[in-house]
Formats: structure tokens, C-alpha cells, sequence
């Protein structure tokens, strides 16, 4: 388990959806610029996203609720975009992208006027039933961009509004949060191909590599030219400090000849 995980979560008693009252402003205000979530999620520049990380960390507590209370996760990065750039992308139960047919409903909330913003969380909750006040687990994780911390406890807020838990990762990549997602849920949502309950953590991504890399190691991997060395691109982000620590689980190899 990530020793430097953060559980953030809160109970405001109100309606549904533990908004504010219609007509209050709710979170950052809105940059006035519109975005659409596609299958990168948002991107856009760090100074135009405050609102919609919190509105995300909002809606990702109905879509947890929606599936009964399982974790989604929230990945904070805009992956090879320019460093001034960043994004948020949500992370379905079975650790797959967010299903399409929830993309419209962010694009309505992230888009939606300060003042509607409550209303607008409650036409997501009415038009996907969901008609309780409690549970909702959040997953959220980031990569290395000056600004993504901020933006993550941004993103960590709006989880909290709606009374949901947030469970704060810290820097992972993508494929790790969507690995943890998926095995924290295991086969409520994942079906019969999910590993074992402890791989649901940033260790746990490791030691299934590491495994499945050893189980692929030919017998006489020292000889008959079969290695080569491995430069792997890191793009001067999150790939190189959680690459690191994955190298020094793997099996020893032969020298290179």
C-alpha cells in the first residue's frame, strides 16, 4: 500500500447530492472557456482547469454511486501534452476508460454556469438513478507537472463536497492507477480475470510485472544473441521514478554479451 496515501472524506447533510443550495456558487469558478472530455479526458492549459478538477472529483463520487458504492479512479496528467498543460481523466471500476455514455454528462457538469452547478450534478444523478446520499470512493493519483498537486487536491475537494472518500495515491502513472482501480474493486468488477486483492497498490502493479516478466524468460536467455540493451523513453515524467523501483524487483540477468 502507498505509505503516503491520503484518505479525504467528509458528510455535509443536505439533499441527494449534498450540494449547496441552487443559485450558490460551488467550487473555482468557471474559466468562461468550454471543454469536452473525449478519450484523453480534458486537457487543457493548468490555469484553465481549477473548476473542473473539483467538478470532476464531484461527479466521479456519482459514478462510484451509480455502480454501487465501487472505486473509479481520477489520473491527474495530460500525458506527452506541453509541460504548461494538463488534464484529469476518469477511471471506470473494471479499470477501463470511462464508459462512453458518461462522457456527455462531464462535459455538461464541467461546462455547466457557477451558479448551476448543483443543478447540473443533479440532472447526472437523476438521468442514472442514482438516489442515495452516502458512499462513493475516489481514487486519485498524478504525474510529475508542477502544477498537479494543486489541481489534485482541487480534484480531492470536489469528492469531499458530495460526501464521497477520496484516497489521494500521489504520483503514479497512468496504468497504475487503472491497475489499482481495477484490483481494489476485483471481480465485482472485473470478472474472473482479476489478481489477487493485494496486487491493489503501487507495489502490487510491481510484483505482476516483475512476475509475468520472469515467467517470460526463456531458459538460455544468456546465449544465442537474445538480449539486447533497453533504453526506455520516460518523456522527463512520471515513468522514470516508478520505473526505477520496478527494475530492482526484476529477476537478475545474465551479462550482456
Amino acid at each position: 500500500v502507498n505509505p503516503n496515501r491520503t484518505l479525504h472524506t467528509t458528510t455535509i447533510g443536505a439533499r441527494t447530492l449534498l450540494c449547496s443550495a441552487a443559485g450558490r456558487m460551488i467550487g473555482p469558478p468557471h474559466p468562461g472557456v468550454p471543454l469536452a472530455y473525449g478519450t484523453a479526458g480534458f486537457r487543457a492549459r493548468a490555469d484553465l482547469l481549477d473548476s473542473t478538477f473539483f467538478r470532476m472529483g464531484a461527479l466521479a463520487v456519482l459514478r462510484s454511486r451509480s455502480r454501487g458504492g465501487l472505486a473509479v479512479g481520477l489520473m491527474v496528467t495530460a500525458s506527452h501534452n506541453a509541460e504548461p498543460d494538463n488534464g484529469i481523466k476518469l477511471v471506470d471500476p473494471d479499470g477501463g476508460m470511462l464508459d462512453v455514455s458518461w462522457e456527455p454528462h462531464a462535459s455538461a457538469v464541467a461546462n455547466a454556469a457557477d451558479a448551476d452547478l448543483a443543478a447540473a450534478l443533479d440532472a447526472v444523478a437523476d438521468a442514472v438513478g442514482v438516489v442515495s446520499a452516502g458512499g462513493g470512493r475516489v481514487l486519485v493519483a498524478r504525474d510529475t507537472r508542477p502544477h498537479s498537486e494543486r489541481l489534485s487536491a482541487l480534484a480531492l475537494d470536489g469528492v469531499s463536497h458530495l460526501g464521497g472518500a477520496g484516497e489521494d495515491f500521489g504520483l503514479l502513472t497512468t496504468p497504475q492507477l487503472h491497475h489499482i482501480v481495477r484490483h481494489a474493486n476485483g471481480g465485482a468488477a472485473g470478472g474472473a480475470h482479476v489478481g489477487p486483492a493485494a496486487w491493489a497498490s503501487e507495489g502490487g502493479y510491481a510484483e505482476m510485472l516483475c512476475t509475468a516478466f520472469a515467467a517470460l524468460l526463456p531458459p538460455d536467455l544468456g546465449g544465442g544473441g537474445l538480449r539486447a540493451p533497453l533504453t526506455v523513453d520516460c518523456a522527463c515524467g512520471v515513468g522514470g521514478p516508478q520505473l526505477a523501483p520496478i527494475a530492482q524487483r526484476l529477476p537478475p540477468l545474465p551479462p550482456l554479451p
